[in-house]
C-alpha cells in the first residue's frame, strides 16, 4: 500500500511540475464565444453558404435577361463562264434581341440588311433589308408565372435554409463553448476540493501514526488511513486529467490553429449564474415554432419541395404553343 501511495505521489508531483512551466491565460465566457465565432471552421464554412445561395438567385434570375446578338457576314463569289467571269459580293450586317418573359413568352427581334454588288448589278449596289418579330407563348407546359418563376423561388428558399442553418450553427457553437467553459471551471474547482480532501486524509494519517506509537490505536487503523489517502491521491490525479481534457475541448472550439494555445493553460474567470426563470409551456412552444432555426429551416424545405412538386406537375403537360411573327422586308 505504501508503494502505491508513493507512485501516486510521484505522478502527482510530476504533473504539478509540468503545469508550473505552462503559461496561464484568463478568459471570460464572452471572449471564448467571440473567438469561437471568429475562428471555428464550421462557423466560417456556414457563413459562406448564404452568400453562395444569393448568387444562386442571381443565376436563376439571369434566365430572363435579354440576349443581344450582332453579326457581320461578307460573301464573295467568282464563277468563270464562256462570256467572261461572273462575280458577286455581299455584305450582311444583322442585329438581334431575344429572351424570355416571366410569363413564359419567348421573343426574338432581328434586323438584317444586305448590300450586294457585282456583275449582276453593274451600275449600283443592290440593297435588301428585313425586320422580324417572333413571339412564342406556351399554353400548357411552361405556362404562367408560377411555373417560370419556380426556380427563382426555389433558390430563395435555399437561401433562407442556408441562413437558418448558419444561425443554428452559431447557436450550437455558443452552447458548446458555454458547456466546455463551465465544465473546465467545474473541473478546476473539483480539483481544489480533491486537494483539500487529500490534505485532510494526510493529516488523519499522521495523527493515526502518532496514536499507534503511543498505543492508542492499532496498526490496522494506520493501514486504513493509508488506503484512504491513496484513494484521495488517485482522485486528485484524475481531476488533473479532467482539467486537461476540458482545456483541450475548449481550445478546439476557440483556437484558430493548433499551435495558438500550445503550452498555455486556460483559466475561466466567470462563474455560472443561477437565475430563477418562470416558464410558460404554451409560450415556450409558440416561441420555439417562431424562433428555432432548425424548425424554420424545415418549414422552408417543405415550401421548397412544394414548389418543385408544382413545377414537375406542370412539366407533365404536352407542349402547345401559340406562335406569332411579323416581318417587314
Amino acid at each position: 500500500m505504501r508503494i502505491h501511495v508513493l507512485i501516486l505521489c510521484l505522478a502527482a508531483s510530476t504533473g504539478m511540475a509540468a503545469e508550473t512551466n505552462q503559461l496561464v491565460r484568463a478568459l471570460t465566457l464572452r471572449e471564448c464565444i467571440e473567438r469561437a465565432l471568429a475562428n471555428n471552421l464550421e462557423v466560417r464554412l456556414e457563413r459562406i453558404n448564404p452568400s453562395i445561395a444569393n448568387w444562386g438567385i442571381v443565376q436563376q434570375q439571369g434566365a430572363f435577361d435579354p440576349g443581344f446578338t450582332a453579326g457581320l457576314t461578307y460573301n464573295e463569289a467568282s464563277v468563270p463562264s464562256t462570256s467572261g467571269s461572273y462575280s458577286d459580293r455581299s455584305l450582311v450586317p444583322s442585329l438581334g434581341l431575344g429572351g424570355r418573359l416571366p410569363t413564359g413568352t419567348g421573343y426574338d427581334f432581328t434586323v438584317r440588311d444586305e448590300r450586294a454588288n457585282g456583275s449582276a448589278y453593274p451600275n449600283d449596289p443592290f440593297y435588301t433589308g428585313a425586320t422580324t418579330l417572333r413571339l412564342k407563348q406556351p399554353l400548357l407546359k411552361n405556362f404562367g408565372l408560377d411555373t417560370n418563376l419556380s426556380q427563382i423561388r426555389v433558390a430563395r428558399k435555399s437561401r433562407d435554409i442556408a441562413i437558418e442553418n448558419f444561425a443554428l450553427t452559431v447557436m450550437s457553437k455558443i452552447s458548446e463553448v458555454s458547456d466546455a467553459y463551465y465544465e473546465l471551471a467545474f473541473a478546476i474547482e473539483d480539483h481544489k476540493a480533491k486537494l483539500e480532501d487529500l490534505s485532510r486524509a494526510k493529516r488523519l494519517l499522521e495523527e493515526n501514526r502518532k496514536r499507534v506509537q503511543v498505543g492508542v490505536m492499532s496498526p490496522l487503523d494506520v493501514t486504513q488511513a493509508e488506503a484512504g489517502a491513496a484513494e484521495r491521491e488517485e482522485a486528485v490525479i484524475l481531476t488533473e486529467r479532467a482539467i486537461k481534457d476540458r482545456e483541450n475541448a475548449l481550445k478546439r472550439l476557440i483556437a484558430a490553429e493548433v499551435r495558438e494555445f500550445l503550452g498555455v493553460s486556460l483559466l475561466p474567470t466567470d462563474a455560472p449564474l443561477v437565475e430563477m426563470v418562470e416558464t410558460d409551456v404554451a409560450r415556450s412552444i409558440s416561441a420555439a415554432f417562431e424562433l428555432r432555426p432548425d424548425y424554420r429551416a424545415l418549414r422552408h424545405e417543405v415550401d421548397r419541395r412544394q414548389i418543385l412538386v408544382q413545377f414537375n406537375r406542370n412539366q407533365l403537360w404536352p407542349e402547345l404553343d401559340l406562335i406569332a411573327s411579323y416581318g417587314l422586308n
